[in-house]
């Protein structure tokens, strides 16, 4: 008796231990760092990287209107947040290390899935359907260049689906495609 309640236990252990695996990879799946890709100049030492300048955007207009627009105001309040996290701090463009310049990009795209829905001996008694799904990709590019050469020395490229969204969820959404962007650099304190 004593051994039946000891394998119940065990097995019910174990059985728990994989679920708790499961769920932990489940939510990993969900919660994905957004894909970045990056390339550099692998001569440039950016590990002294102390200061950097904030290139303005040059449209002194937004859509006709004075300023700039939301999606900036967050992407240039991200790249503060990260920068000030590895102890980098914004200065003029006279005395930066780097300077900081990003864009955005969008395209239109089409995305096309066939179904076969066929059954039964030689596909008879089926069909297939497609569905045609029309979407904007989104791309922020993120550049990093040297004042002394005004050369690039650092591009990152991330995209996401361009929807609508909530004002905080689209900051989160920024933040988290900056932060994996700036992640990226080699050599700079992580934080």
């Amino acid at each position: 008796m004593l051994k039946s309640v000891a394998d119940k236990t065990s097995q019910h252990t174990l059985c728990r231990g994989f679920l708790a695996v499961f769920l932990v990879s489940i939510l990993a799946a969900c919660s994905s760092t957004p894909k970045v890709s990056s390339d550099y100049d692998p001569d440039y030492e950016f590990s002294d990287i102390r200061s950097y300048y904030a290139i303005p955007d040059n449209q002194s207009q937004f859509h006709g209107q004075p300023g700039t627009s939301l999606t900036d105001q967050r992407i240039t309040s991200a790249l503060a947040r990260e920068m000030a996290a590895r102890n980098i701090t914004a200065t003029s463009a006279e005395d930066a290390d780097i300077w900081v310049i990003f864009h955005i990009v969008s395209k239109d795209k089409t995305r096309v899935t066939s179904y076969n829905s066929m059954y039964g001996y030689y596909g008879y008694g089926g069909g297939s359907s497609v569905q045609v799904r029309h979407y904007t990709e989104g791309t922020l590019l993120i550049d990093l260049i040297n004042p002394d050469t005004r050369k690039t020395v650092w591009r990152s490229e991330s995209s996401a689906t361009i929807k609508e969204r909530e004002p905080a969820e689209e900051q989160q959404l920024i933040h988290e495609h900056v932060a994996a962007a700036i992640a990226e650099v080699p050599g700079l304190r992580q934080p």
